[in-house]
């Protein structure tokens, strides 16, 4: 695989290099968001619900996540679910749009209420960090889903519960008052996002425990992606989501203690079968030609990659080639560094 980055000299682009082992981490941090929104294709106002969670949620994108859960008066048949419509009844929905924050009250708030709940939460310390990932094989379309809880901080419940649904974006739908939300027509037809397709988990998660600081609880789960979910399930775009709920309150479980969004690696069945995600430059000021170029690899193969060979070459010039030992384990993704000379101005660097 090929990837090509344009560069500055003096240009600092950032890249997190990704480490498949340890998900989680055990700094303690406050909590992230999930806005479930109760919405439907002949709801006339939720294209606004949908305006404004897209914006929120774009003012911290890894912080605030957005499910759209269609059920209840106004949903339709190829939007709606068995889990999401027992969500919908886990909670007293009284309009259409309307949300939950983290499922922190019993009844769905209004959607001028949102933004200041959510600031609410995102002040708020987390008992517990969740992350995780899901490597998906094209041909099967089985996905391991691996999710890690750690409790920075003891839980008030002695059982919490371990939710993992899947979201589909880009459905071309109909949606009635699509023209409050302009951005989201194409093609004239209204363009559904993040929208509640199914939950890996029962609808109201997996116990886990112990809930005491410092436990580290790792959840492997196996998902085969159904082909057709009232749309066709098109693999590129899907996402998951993991989150913790805090104990049953009635039928359901609340409120949500944190979430988060799980990274997605696609694998084959190939023994060895590396790639390059994504190349960036090694942040820090330099006033060197000497630069660092952080390459992110996935295995998507069966096999460890204990080394791997680049070509590096800088405006399509003579390739040089770097060696790399180390351990990338199957189905796991690890930043490389490689230092390169650059000179000064702007340049085209290929790694292949």
């Amino acid at each position: 695989t090929m990837r090509r980055i344009s560069i500055v000299s003096m240009l600092l682009l950032l890249t997190a290099a990704l480490n498949a082992q340890n998900f989680a981490s055990t700094v303690p941090a406050n909590r992230n968001v999930i806005l479930e929104e109760f919405t439907g294709s002949y709801c006339q106002y939720c294209p606004e619900g949908h305006k404004l969670a897209k914006e929120l949620a774009a003012a911290h994108p890894d912080n605030i996540f957005v499910v759209n859960l269609h059920a209840g008066t106004y949903a339709t048949s190829e939007f709606e679910t068995t889990d999401g419509n027992a969500i919908n009844s886990g909670f007293v929905v009284s309009s259409f749009p309307s949300g939950l924050v983290n499922r922190m009250t019993e009844k769905s708030i209004s959607r001028g209420e949102w933004g200041a709940s959510i600031q609410q939460q995102m002040s708020q310390a987390a008992e517990c960090n969740i992350a995780g990932q899901v490597a998906i094989d094209k041909e099967t379309r089985k996905a391991t889903v691996t999710v890690e809880v750690y409790y920075t901080a003891n839980s008030s419940s002695e059982t919490n519960y371990l939710n993992v649904v899947m979201l589909q974006d880009n459905i071309d739908s109909y949606q009635a008052g699509a023209s409050a939300n302009p951005s989201q027509i194409v093609n004239g037809q209204y363009r559904h996002m993040h929208v509640f397709r199914d939950a890996v988990t029962p609808s109201w998660g997996e116990a886990i425990s112990p809930t005491t600081a410092e436990t580290l609880i790792t959840k492997t789960f196996t998902y085969d992606i159904p082909q057709n979910i009232g749309f066709d399930v098109k693999l590129e775009n899907i996402e998951f989501l993991a989150f913790v709920t805090e104990k049953y309150q009635g039928i359901a479980t609340r409120p949500i203690l944190n979430a988060n969004k799980l990274h997605t690696i696609f694998v084959t069945s190939d023994e060895i079968h590396p790639s390059i995600l994504s190349l960036g430059m090694s942040a820090g000021i330099t006033c060197s030609n000497d630069k660092v170029i952080n390459v992110a690899v996935n295995n998507s193969g069966l096999n460890e990659l204990t080394s791997l060979k680049f070509e590096v070459s800088v405006d399509n010039g003579e390739a040089e080639t770097k060696t790399w030992e180390g351990s990338i384990p199957s189905y796991s993704t690890l930043g490389i560094e490689l230092e390169l000379n650059v000179p000064e101005g702007i340049h085209d660097v290929n790694v292949k």
